[in-house]
């Protein structure tokens, strides 16, 4: 599946309320301030490394095991770059 990235919505989260952190990270993110769906990770060339369908307002995605670089976190319609060092 391919998918193309409209940049407007880069950093939208932060208008929804949703609160992505450490950033840059690498062990783990933090993400709270979420409404119940879907919450993707992609890395730089599209590939999705993590998918989960949640219900909480908070959730950690365990990243020790992903490669450094530039990833991309999906929650809704809206899209966050994040960096795994």
């Amino acid at each position: 599946k391919s998918w193309l990235l409209n940049t407007n919505g880069i950093e939208d989260m932060a208008q929804e309320g949703v609160i992505v952190y450490p950033n840059p990270a690498t062990d783990v993110i933090n993400v709270s301030g979420l409404q119940r769906g879907l919450i993707e990770l992609f890395s730089a060339d599209g590939r999705k490394v993590f998918s989960e369908f949640v219900s909480a307002e908070k959730i950690m995605i365990p990243t020790k095991d992903l490669a450094k670089g530039i990833y991309l976190l999906k929650t809704g319609n809206s899209i966050r770059k994040v960096v795994l060092n």
